[in-house]
């Protein structure tokens, strides 16, 4: 569904439960906001938009987990295999998603590196870029810093 077709696993070992618990979610809000002119607008440009979506959307499959097991694959420390619980807050449109991991596990440990390695980027600056082979910032023309 995604368009760009590298981007179409959305990050999980599962990509079709994935998508389809989001158009699950999306059929759910249709259906308690039927005048709505936006979520309308919205799935009709995804019907004339994506073959996918439209097949999914027309088989009126619904999946809605509240609780599951999933792998997800993050560009830096690999597969990382979490438990997920969808609270929903009463009387609201609001859901709360808790992802965890099994302490002492391979997730736990890749999360714990992800919580210090923040947003940092992985992918080392060239020299081109401004930042020297010993991490010095050269201005254009040369000047260090």
């Amino acid at each position: 569904m995604h368009p760009d077709t590298a981007r179409r696993g959305y990050g999980t070992a599962e990509p079709h439960r994935f998508v389809t618990a989001a158009v699950s979610y999306l059929r759910v809000a249709a259906a308690r906001y039927p005048d709505s002119a936006e979520l309308r607008a919205l799935i009709d440009e995804l019907l004339a938009g994506s073959e996918d979506f439209t097949r999914l959307w027309n088989s009126h499959e619904l999946r809605i987990d509240h609780h599951h097991h999933m792998e997800i694959r993050h560009p830096q420390v690999g597969p990382v295999e979490l438990d997920f619980d969808i609270l929903t807050v009463p009387g609201q449109d609001q859901q709360l998603i808790i992802f965890t991991a099994e302490p002492d596990s391979s997730a736990y440990r890749a999360l714990q590196l992800l919580n210090v390695l923040g947003i940092q980027r992985m992918d080392l600056p060239t020299a081109e870029s401004g930042i020297s082979s010993n991490g010095v910032w050269r201005e254009p023309g040369g000047a260090r810093h």
